[in-house]
């Protein structure tokens, strides 16, 4: 088990992201604060129609935040815990919801393969980037 990072506006995070990353109580402190850190600064930060669609953390809480605030998302609780399938349950989510376009960033190939299956005919763009290469696909 490596240094469990207590996330905070005044703390640098490591150098070291991967090894950071590791511990699973950095990715779920760096979840929450992420989540809170959106939540304050949404009304100064988003356009009217923009929701940003975040889980992860401690527990199973999902929560959308929109320029009007923050609430808990029903539909998008869920106890995986693989990033990759979370990010997917999220796609679906919103594209049952009306959304035109779904932007998804990940270094994992495995997602663009669950969303071509999960978000049906909605158009999603999936941002993939490796230490070797960055791509951009476009699930039509």
């Amino acid at each position: 088990m490596g240094i469990v990072y207590h996330i905070q506006l005044d703390v640098s995070l490591p150098k070291n992201w991967k090894q950071f990353l590791k511990t699973s109580q950095n990715k779920a402190h760096l979840a929450e604060y992420y989540t809170a850190y959106m939540a304050e600064r949404a009304a100064a930060l988003f356009k009217e129609q923009q929701t940003l669609h975040v889980s992860g953390g401690q527990g199973e809480m999902a929560l959308s935040v929109t320029k009007d605030g923050c609430s808990e998302s029903e539909s998008l609780k869920s106890n995986h815990e693989e990033a990759n399938t979370r990010m997917c349950v999220h796609a679906r989510v919103v594209a049952e919801n009306g959304a035109d376009h779904i932007v998804i960033s990940s270094p994992d190939m495995d997602v663009l393969m669950l969303l071509n299956c999960i978000t049906g005919q909605r158009s999603v763009q999936v941002r993939y980037s490796s230490s070797q290469a960055e791509k951009e696909s476009m699930l039509t």
